[in-house]
């Protein structure tokens, strides 16, 4: 299942944003609840049930769901994250396709997801894919899966796996 971000937003009345500075294609921008920062830096990416705010880091999308309309887990416990192996994001280079998995380590604790994303992605991406994790101390709990950099190292680890 996939989460109706847009849907959810019109619902509960949440001022959204589908494009303009700061929104990622497909990605569904809204006023981070987490930070309280003013403008749209906080992201829910409908395919992957996933949020992330570019100025406090990844958040559980049921989190988010909680502080937004305060409400208790129980009350949002019916929202199911969905469980993707699509990366959060895609982009071409010279004509390959490269891929951006972004962590902030819940998917360490869900082995098999894991495993078959690392799978689907080392099937599809070769070594064209790499994660970038929200911590510093994720980056060696991560590397033993593939290429992994914090945010600060991504423009860095993409021109040299691009070779640009």
């Amino acid at each position: 299942m996939n989460f109706k971000a847009k849907q959810f937003c019109i619902d509960y009345n949440i001022p959204y944003w589908e494009s303009g500075n700061n929104v990622s294609p497909g990605w569904i921008n809204i006023t981070c609840p987490m930070c309280g920062d003013k403008s749209s830096h906080g992201g829910i990416n409908p395919n992957g049930g996933y949020y992330h705010c570019w100025r406090c880091g990844g958040h559980a999308l049921k989190q988010i769901i909680k502080t937004l309309l305060n409400i208790s887990y129980f009350e949002v416990e019916k929202i199911v994250e969905h469980e993707t192996r699509e990366p959060d994001l895609t982009f071409r280079v010279k004509g390959k396709l490269f891929a951006i998995e972004i962590e902030t380590g819940t998917l360490l604790r869900k082995k098999d997801q894991l495993e078959k994303k690392i799978k689907d992605l080392n099937g599809k991406y070769k070594n064209r894919w790499l994660i970038v994790v929200s911590k510093r101390e994720l980056v060696n709990k991560y590397s033993s899966f593939g290429l992994c950099t914090q945010r600060k190292w991504v423009c860095e680890k993409l021109e040299k796996m691009a070779g640009i």
